[in-house]
């Protein structure tokens, strides 16, 4: 199967949004009302899955896309390939700020992001609802930022001195 624009096989782009799927059906959206679901690629052909999971305490809940993350990194796993992402709208989603800033610590900044429409599996659709961008996409002036950061800080503990 021919890669897509990223290098992402269309097997992988299909495996990738059939576990986004999946992981949204698992989503505890008991406040929200809104299930979010990832797929997360790993170098060694893994799929790592994360659905939101909802708080009462609203600052206290989870998103799909940092559950993957954890749970890969917790695994061991630090070489990522690609991301899906999906929610029950029938348009893309992008991750939220927070989420980019997890993604952009642990992935590359080329790594392609699927943003999934909750249609996108649906044969009889006209439109795959797929829209393809990349960590840096999302996250632009993040490895600018972090280098800066680390010359200034050489010791990063002296960052902190008053």
């Amino acid at each position: 199967m021919p890669p897509s624009d990223s290098g992402l096989s269309e097997f992988d782009i299909h495996r990738l949004s059939l576990h986004a799927f999946q992981a949204k059906a698992k989503a505890y959206h008991r406040h929200s009302n809104f299930s979010v679901g990832a797929a997360l690629l790993c170098a060694d052909g893994e799929i790592i899955t994360g659905c939101s999971v909802d708080n009462a305490a609203y600052g206290l809940s989870t998103c799909a896309e940092q559950v993957a993350i954890v749970k890969a990194v917790s695994e061991g796993r630090r070489s990522f390939l690609g991301l899906a992402i999906v929610s029950d709208l029938f348009v893309p989603i992008t991750p939220c700020g927070a989420c980019r800033q997890v993604l952009a610590e642990f992935c590359d900044p080329g790594m392609p992001v699927l943003l999934l429409a909750n249609h996108s599996l649906n044969p009889d659709s006209n439109s795959r609802g797929m829209k393809e961008v990349t960590i840096a996409d999302l996250l632009p002036f993040d490895t600018e930022h972090a280098q800066a950061w680390e010359r200034h800080c050489v010791v990063p503990t002296n960052c902190w001195a008053v």
